[in-house]
């Protein structure tokens, strides 16, 4: 009897054991996934085009699943950089000619033993060292970039560093070629363990393709996915015509499409807003999406949260009234490095693209900290693919849309319908089911997956039905005895005036003869 019991109670203790570890593994693989990575910046160099690299590199971690918090170097605090707060570093060097430095972020860094990766130049020995490999100075220089067949001429380097000897264990991503009698080959992408390289940060073309590839081998994450083709530019002013052919060009050329359009929160029962909602609908019924472009903010003219948070829910509840429904939110990168805008607006959908900033946000010394999204696409113009070859083998590491401003003129249709052709990329379809999205606005809960639109838990069988089909009817109002009272009176008057009008007509038509027979001679 005894023994059952005590066999009793440490089969208890085993269940509450047992229950506790795998609380406490779920919460710490939860931690993991949740814990950024640190992106420390010598500076935003504001004269160069660093400010649009580092935009780019903070819009692709996000595109891959990776949060980010960048914070400058000179800013950067001891003991900050740990394996339990983060769960990766990057250092991205903008300006190497100032040398700036941080002994203390060099100390924790040497101790960190988390994913490590070097964008730039200013390679130290102890770095070389870990990486495995020989540093070498190079100076003005221009390389070709080359991965199997495809290859691409990357811009002029006045300075840069190089890697020879390269461990065994190596994984490099893409080859630097010079343009020499004897060719002298680098790596582009270096990862050697837990340590990384680039010699540069180049945000267009294969190039761009190979820095993914080599944080995705880095920090094993993110998946090769086909592009989307999204046409940007497009308001509730632009020609609609125009829009309408180009949504006909490409169901005809049979490629999935998105559209990144702005849209706008009153006048919404004019007709123009009609006819551009029902140009949105044709495209959805041509296997294309929609998303919502973030209002435009310049200078002073910024909004604060609740007002911003009021407008975005008013217009999908417009659009949706109107049976367009976005599955995401479109936004220039800095969206996703203020708490404003990440609260009161790309917040509101589980699906994102981030397009290319038009100005560079300022690089403060405070920590920013990016959020990640259920899918967050990465916005790069079409045309940085026409100086590849062999464009069409690229595989894109990451959720990207390649953007293509709205042809207006039919010869830029024809330039546009020639480019697909010749690429022949192969497309992301979302109506496939790989794309799962839901915007939640106001009174409007929109959902899509592979090519099926809910509102507010309902499936919408018809997108050509009339606006505002799924609020629910208002009862009749019952008319009093009071209103048909009234009711009767206006008619009376109105009669009454109707019948004095005419009264008045008549003798105004008869005083005037009187009055032109007083000055005409008879014969």
């Amino acid at each position: 009897m005894i023994t059952r019991k005590w066999q009793r109670w440490w089969a208890m203790i085993g269940v509450v054991f047992g229950l506790g570890w795998g609380l406490l593994s779920q919460s710490t693989r939860t931690e993991a996934a949740t814990k950024p990575v640190l992106l420390v910046v010598d500076s935003q160099n504001a004269a160069t085009t660093a400010p649009a690299q580092l935009d780019a590199l903070q819009r692709l971690l996000t595109s891959m699943a990776l949060p980010v918090e960048t914070v400058r170097l000179t800013a950067y605090r001891a003991h900050q950089l740990t394996p339990r707060r983060y769960s990766g570093v990057i250092t991205m060097i903008n300006w190497p000619q100032s040398r700036l430095g941080n002994a203390t972020f060099e100390r924790d860094r040497q101790k960190f033993n988390g994913p490590d990766l070097h964008i730039g130049t200013n390679l130290t020995a102890w770095e070389a060292k870990r990486l495995g490999a020989k540093r070498v100075a190079l100076h003005h220089q221009q390389f070709n970039l080359r991965e199997g067949e495809q290859q691409q001429l990357l811009p002029y380097q006045v300075a840069m560093t190089g890697l020879t000897r390269l461990a065994t264990t190596s994984q490099t991503q893409g080859w630097l070629v010079t343009q020499t009698a004897q060719e002298r080959h680098y790596p582009f992408g270096l990862v050697n363990h837990q340590r990384g390289y680039l010699p540069y940060f180049e945000p267009q073309g294969l190039a761009l393709i190979m820095v993914a590839k080599t944080i995705r081998t880095l920090f094993h994450t993110g998946q090769p996915q086909p592009p989307l083709l999204t046409i940007t530019g497009v308001t509730p002013y632009s020609d609609m015509n125009a829009l309408l052919r180009v949504i006909r060009l490409l169901y005809h050329e049979g490629i999935p499409f998105a559209i990144s359009t702005t849209s706008v929160d009153v006048n919404t029962k004019l007709p123009a807003f009609e006819r551009f909602s029902a140009v949105l609908r044709a495209a959805e019924k041509r296997n294309g999406i929609i998303f919502l472009r973030t209002p435009i903010e310049t200078g002073i003219q910024r909004l604060r949260g609740r007002t911003l948070q009021r407008v975005l829910r008013t217009e999908v509840t417009a659009l949706s009234q109107h049976n367009v429904f976005p599955v995401g939110l479109s936004s220039p990168g800095r969206w996703n490095q203020t708490l404003r805008t990440q609260t009161a607006g790309l917040s509101l959908a589980s699906t994102n693209l981030l397009l290319p900033t038009p100005t560079a946000a300022k690089l403060t010394d405070h920590n920013q900290r990016a959020r990640t999204y259920a899918h967050s696409f990465f916005g790069v113009p079409l045309n940085q693919l026409s100086a590849v070859t062999h464009a069409e083998a690229i595989q894109f590491q990451m959720p990207t849309a390649l953007t293509v401003p709205l042809p207006q003129r039919a010869t830029d249709r024809q330039a546009l319908r020639r480019q697909l052709r010749r690429l022949q990329l192969t497309w992301f379809n979302p109506a496939l089911g790989a794309l799962t999205t839901r915007i939640k606005a106001g009174t409007a809960d929109v959902q899509y997956q592979a090519g099926t639109y809910q509102l507010n838990g309902r499936v919408v069988a018809d997108l050509d039905v009339g606006p505002g089909w799924w609020r629910q009817r208002q009862p009749k109002r019952q008319v009093r005895w009071i209103d048909r009272y009234f009711q009767a009176q206006s008619h009376v008057l109105l009669v009454l005036f109707m019948v004095i009008g005419a009264v008045l007509l008549v003798f105004g038509v008869l005083g005037y003869r009187v009055y032109r027979r007083m000055f005409i001679k008879s014969d």
